[in-house]
């Protein structure tokens, strides 16, 4: 699968992804939502795994997807900071189809991302 990280703590972008990679996953990392954006047009990841932190533009991001770029989309997963729940139910009103409440580790948004996608593969079949 082919996952997008949307996060701009360096630290957990690298925890994640090193730990995603031997699970399969084909990870790219970027650090702003606009350039997610760009990726997310021209790669069409599976999943996208987003930091929607207050300041980070993450909300907006979403808003982006769903308004402005043409489907399908890919699967959601919204990191949210741990102050600021309605930022996490905002992800959810926008599709986001799983939160986490950072600080996360990276089993957690292993386990999110496999729900996500097994989600997706049971409708689709």
């Amino acid at each position: 699968y082919r996952l997008l990280l949307v996060e701009d703590d360096h630290e957990l972008a690298s925890m994640v992804t090193d730990y995603l990679r031997p699970h399969g996953f084909c990870v790219e990392t970027v650090a702003r939502g606009d350039e997610a954006v760009t990726r997310i047009c021209a790669d069409q990841p599976d999943v996208v795994v987003l930091d929607v932190s207050e300041g980070y533009h993450g909300i907006a991001l979403l808003r982006t997807l769903r308004d402005e770029v043409p489907g399908p989309h890919p699967a959601i997963v919204a990191l949210a900071p741990p102050d600021d729940p309605a930022a996490a139910a905002e992800a959810m009103l926008l599709h986001a189809e799983a939160q986490l409440v950072k600080p996360v580790d990276a089993e957690a948004v292993l386990a999110a991302v496999d729900h996500v996608l097994l989600a997706r593969e049971h409708v689709g079949s």
